[in-house]
């Protein structure tokens, strides 16, 4: 995607602001081999608008840094 490693360690992090933008669709399109970017968005309609994740941390032993993310439940809300 010609984007720095760090900047993409950073979109996949929960704890960091950064996002894909609209420019990266087609880059990412690309990367994963799809041919246009209907097909990268190619999934079913969402059930619900809104969701709730549940996510079990484990953090070190002065508490102030997350060692392991588990997501342990993902429901939908009305």
């Amino acid at each position: 995607m010609c984007v720095a490693k760090s900047f993409v360690n950073n979109v996949e992090s929960y704890t960091q602001r950064h996002k894909y933008s609209t420019r990266h669709i087609s880059l990412l399109a690309k990367a994963f081999g799809f041919k246009n970017i209907s097909e990268l968005m190619d999934f079913p309609t969402p059930q619900h608008d809104r969701i709730k994740v549940t996510v079990k941390q484990i953090y070190n032993e002065s508490g102030t840094k997350v060692m392991e993310s588990e997501v342990v439940g993902i429901e939908g809300m009305e």
